[in-house]
This record gives structure tokens, C-alpha cells and sequence, in this order.
């Protein structure tokens, strides 16, 4: 009869609106999983590379960073990896340089200042440079204003064991 048919397709309609709402209901719940999995997998790497930056800016460029995904941010990697390699090379650079001036002024000079150009002691390899020309004789002269919020009881210790003669620590807006 007409009046079962009606019913029936009444019947029908509430099902597929059902059906219609639970595969509504479950597409929005892949579609928040799949966005978390990629939020994931970016802030990850993205955190890692945070660190990596605090320790560059900390002077430690030796180990490297290791993501392989996305490609963009292992690409990334690769860069910071490079820029870590050359900081490196230009440090040592810089220490071979500084130790090449203290063999040739050696047989002259006395005393050698470390500051008037940022902080010393930001520059990993300047405890092995002080020690170096107090290993030669000649004076070392330090000005810090020790504000390094990492400085440690290491540091200090190796502050005190480089054979410096004098430090200056400067008390910037000190009342």
C-alpha cells in the first residue's frame, strides 16, 4: 500500500541521515587525527632544531642534527648542519690566528686585553687561548660582565685556571 511505501521511505530518509551524520562525524575525526599526526611531525623536528640553535648560540657546534622528515626540514637540518661545520672551522680559525700572534710578539710584548669587542668568554676556545699566552709569559687581561646566564661553575673554574692576571668584571647598571 501507499500509506507502507510513505513509511518506508520515511523509514529511509531517517537512515541515511544517520548514515550521513556518522560518516560526517567520522571524516571530522580523521581529518583532526591526520592534522595532529602532521602538527606532530613538524613541531618535533621544528624543537629540535629550537635546541640546536640555543647550543650554537651557547658556542657548542659539534654535534649534528640528524631528521630525515618532511624533506623541508631534513633540508634544514642539512643547512644547520653546514652553518655548524664553517662556525666551527672559523673558531679554530680564530684560535690558530690568535696563537700565530702570540708566537710572533712573544720575544715583545708583556700583556695581552681581551675585551673591547663583546664578551671573551662567549668564545669557546678562550680559556685554551689564555692559557696559551700565560704559557708564553705575557700578561692576560680579561673584561667580562659575567651576565651569561649559563655560566657555570665549570666556566669559573676554567676563568680561574687559564693563568689570567687580571679580571675586570663590569657591574653594568649595578645600584
Amino acid at each position: 500500500s501507499a500509506y507502507n511505501k510513505v513509511i518506508q521511505l520515511s523509514q529511509a530518509e531517517a537512515d541515511a541521515g544517520r548514515v550521513a551524520i556518522v560518516i560526517g562525524v567520522g571524516a571530522l575525526a580523521t581529518g583532526i587525527m591526520v592534522s595532529v599526526f602532521i602538527t606532530i611531525g613538524i613541531t618535533r623536528p621544528l624543537s629540535v632544531i629550537e635546541k640546536k640553535t640555543r647550543e650554537i648560540a651557547g658556542g657548542d657546534f659539534e654535534s649534528d642534527l640528524k631528521l630525515s622528515s618532511p624533506p623541508e626540514i631534513a633540508e634544514l637540518a642539512q643547512a644547520f648542519n653546514t652553518m655548524c661545520a664553517k662556525l666551527k672551522e672559523i673558531d679554530r680559525m680564530k684560535s690558530d690566528f690568535f696563537k700565530s700572534i702570540i708566537d710572533q710578539l712573544e720575544p715583545f710584548a708583556f700583556n695581552v686585553n681581551l675585551y673591547g669587542s663583546g664578551e671573551p668568554l662567549l668564545f669557546p676556545e678562550a680559556y685554551e687561548m689564555m692559557r696559551y699566552a700565560a704559557d708564553k709569559n705575557i700578561g692576560v687581561r680579561v673584561s667580562s660582565n659575567l651576565s651569561m646566564k649559563d655560566f657555570t661553575d665549570e666556566m669559573a673554574e676554567k676563568v680561574i685556571t687559564s693563568g689570567i692576571e687580571h679580571l675586570i668584571i663590569s657591574c653594568h647598571g649595578a645600584s
